[in-house]
């Protein structure tokens, strides 16, 4: 009998040892698999921070760009919204010894900014779904409230090219030889109706100006967060 007790005895000490062995096993092999997909997610971080990276690095070439455009167009509405004041200040005084200056600023009316960018890194993120890469929701939203505001600057250029078809262009055939740049109806330079055509690109010459000055404000607000967030990578 008490040999039959050792052996039970012995049996249970050789079950313990095994399940100690076994469960310690599991946690070496559960350790293992734990730590593998540490360095899987570590490595796979790594590789989205790189891509990230690049993103933010061609978002920010392409502002850049947008941003040069913007300036560029900006000192063009401004030249010649400064020239329509003139034609005004001309008119109003019915100055007739500045005819030809005036007459020169009036050939002037059918030229104006027109801003196109070259390419929307932004929108091929959207439509791509590698958008998802861009990890700051700041500058994802900045982006798209610059897209809006990018669409205000075309409605408006396009609102400007479209008056001067319908109303500089019909009126300064009549008045001014092109080839010579001389006045032929001079008497239409001082009527009210040609200061009216004035007043009207100018006030929509001033919105230009101020959808421009807030388009290279955002962008230069989204280039300063891109430059903070690479170098926080």
């Amino acid at each position: 009998m008490l040999k039959f007790f050792r052996k039970i005895n012995m049996e249970r000490g050789r079950f313990k040892k095994y399940l100690v062995y076994l469960i310690g096993e599991m946690f070496l092999i559960v350790l293992g698999i734990l730590v593998a997909l540490q360095i899987h997610n570590w490595n796979q971080q790594r590789v989205n921070s790189r891509t990230e990276i690049q993103y933010l690095q061609n978002i920010k070439r392409q502002l850049k760009e947008d941003l040069e455009e913007i300036v560029g167009n900006k000192q063009y509405n401004q030249k010649y919204l400064k020239e329509f004041h003139s034609a005004i200040s001309i008119i109003q005084a019915n100055d007739r010894s500045n005819i030809e200056v005036l007459g020169g600023i009036s050939a002037n009316l059918s030229k104006y900014s027109d801003f196109r960018r070259k390419s929307n890194v932004y929108q091929t993120l959207i439509n791509s779904g590698e958008v998802k890469y861009i990890t700051n929701y700041d500058i994802i939203e900045n982006l798209q409230s610059l897209e809006e505001t990018y669409t205000l600057i075309n409605r408006l250029e396009e609102t400007h090219n479209a008056a001067i078809m319908n109303f500089a262009v019909p009126t300064l055939v009549d008045v001014i030889s092109f080839s010579t740049l001389t006045v032929k109806k001079p008497e239409v330079l001082f009527d009210y109706r040609y200061q009216n055509m004035f007043v009207l690109f100018t006030g929509l010459m001033k919105e230009k100006e101020e959808i421009y000055t807030k388009a290279q404000k955002e962008i230069e607000h989204i280039l300063s967060q891109i430059d903070m967030e690479i170098v926080s990578k």
